[in-house]
């Protein structure tokens, strides 16, 4: 009697629990999927139209900072910027700029705040206090894309490159924020987008050949590049996205005295052929000396000196912060 009444109740819970499930079935999952694809229609709709609106305000920037290279404004303006992290100090209200047309390097000791620096001049940090101006324009609060489809560019201490892409297709991803393809036009292949993935692959191969890399190695991995040829790489890829200012971090770091030399060259002539101006951080002096019109001088955070190479290399601050003070009293003693 037991087993059966047992019995009973198992049959009587089995029956409950399919008449739930095919009652979600037949209610819920219908409101999901209505759900899903309200949510996904309205991403559609909507994503135009945000791209619509980021492209306006960004053609307006842009175009203030066109009217505003015709004057004698700096590319970039630093206004009493700091960075603090906790209670650690990094970047303690430096005031600086970079004129039009102009080879500026920023160096300074280990530990000085240089990268911490850029990091906030390309958007990767936000200053704590102060302003950024890019040909007036504030940029302070920007994103890093944003600041690059303004016309910024850089490279890393690190190498960062893509690694399991082509040489070509790393170059091509520089080109990123100048493209105008949509999602639809993504989804569709339309003519029109076809036509400008095969002039960005054009152009990514003028980029390579232009700072110098042998051809036959555009479609090699960039995890099988050299060193030497994986910088050349970064800069071909900062270069495509047409930058007015390029922000190169310790390019010459693993190479020895002749290539040194010749980047020394090569920046000069890439000023001079593209109209842009370049700031870089960099510790091999040789290079600092042979490519910069101007050098600022940081030292745990604070400009200690700033003016032309041969006067910053011969500031007792600047020799205290390299050598310490004992030896820089012993230098003008």
């Amino acid at each position: 009697m037991t087993g059966t009444v047992g019995e009973n109740l198992r049959l009587a819970v089995t029956a409950v629990g399919t008449v739930v499930a095919a009652a979600v079935t037949i209610i819920v999952f219908p409101l999901w999927l209505a759900a899903t694809l309200i949510l996904l229609l309205v991403a559609l709709i909507a994503a135009p139209v945000w791209q619509q609106t980021a492209r306006s305000r960004n053609a307006r920037t842009v175009d203030a900072a066109a009217a505003a290279a015709q004057s004698d404004q700096p590319v970039l303006q630093v206004e009493n910027a700091s960075k603090v992290f906790g209670g650690l100090v990094a970047v303690d209200a430096v005031e600086f700029s970079i004129p039009q047309r102009s080879i500026v390097s920023i160096i300074g000791p280990n530990g000085a705040g240089k990268t911490t620096f850029f990091n906030m001049l390309t958007g990767l940090y936000k200053p704590t206090t102060g302003r950024l101006r890019y040909y007036g324009v504030d940029i302070t609060e920007e994103r890093p894309d944003v600041i690059t489809s303004y016309g910024v560019a850089r490279t890393f201490q690190n190498i960062r490159l893509f690694a399991t892409m082509s040489a070509l297709e790393n170059v091509m991803v520089g080109q990123h924020s100048r493209m105008k393809a949509g999602l639809f036009g993504s989804i569709l292949r339309t003519p029109r987008v076809r036509r400008e993935e095969q002039e960005v692959r054009e152009k990514a191969g003028q980029m390579l050949e232009y700072v110098g890399l042998k051809r036959e190695t555009y479609g090699q991995l960039a995890i099988n590049l050299s060193y030497g040829d994986q910088r050349r790489v970064e800069v071909a890829r900062a270069l495509a996205s047409d930058p007015k200012l390029l922000l190169l971090d310790e390019p010459t770091a693993g190479m020895n005295p002749q290539e040194s030399d010749r980047f020394t060259e090569f920046v000069h002539k890439l000023r001079d052929d593209m109209g842009i101006s370049i700031l870089l951080i960099e510790h091999d002096m040789r290079v600092v000396m042979g490519v910069s019109e101007r050098v600022t001088v940081l030292d745990h955070g604070q400009k200690i000196a700033e003016g032309e190479p041969k006067e910053v290399r011969q500031d007792p601050r600047v020799i205290e912060a390299y050598l310490g003070k004992r030896e820089s009293e012993e230098q003008h003693s």
